[in-house]
C-alpha cells in the first residue's frame, strides 16, 4: 500500500489541525485489499466530525480515499461510519 502510505504522509503532515481532534487513528490493510480504519475521539464525536469535515485537508483526504470504500450510499463522500460498542477493554 505504498500509494496510500505516501499520500497519507503528504496530506496529514500538511495540516496539524488534524491531530487536535483525533487521539488515535490507524488504517490497517489486509492482503485481500480490505482497509479497516480505527479512530478514537475524545468528547462529542458528531461535533468534532462536523468541524473536521470543514477542513480542506479532510476534503482532499476523503476524495482520495473514496475509491477504496465499499458503501451502500454512494452519494456520501468518504466512508460510511459504523459506531461499535466496546464489549471488552484491557490496558
Amino acid at each position: 500500500m505504498t500509494v496510500l502510505n505516501n499520500f497519507s504522509k503528504e496530506i496529514y503532515t500538511d495540516n496539524i489541525l488534524l491531530w487536535s481532534a483525533h487521539d488515535n487513528y490507524s488504517i490497517y490493510f489486509k492482503k485481500d485489499g480490505t482497509l479497516f480504519a480505527y479512530l478514537e475521539v475524545e468528547g462529542d464525536f458528531a461535533k468534532q466530525m462536523k468541524e473536521f469535515s470543514k477542513l480542506d485537508v479532510n476534503s482532499r483526504w476523503q476524495k482520495y480515499m473514496n475509491r477504496f470504500f465499499v458503501k451502500e450510499d454512494k452519494s456520501i463522500l468518504g466512508p460510511e461510519i459504523e459506531m461499535l460498542e466496546e464489549v471488552f477493554h484491557l490496558d
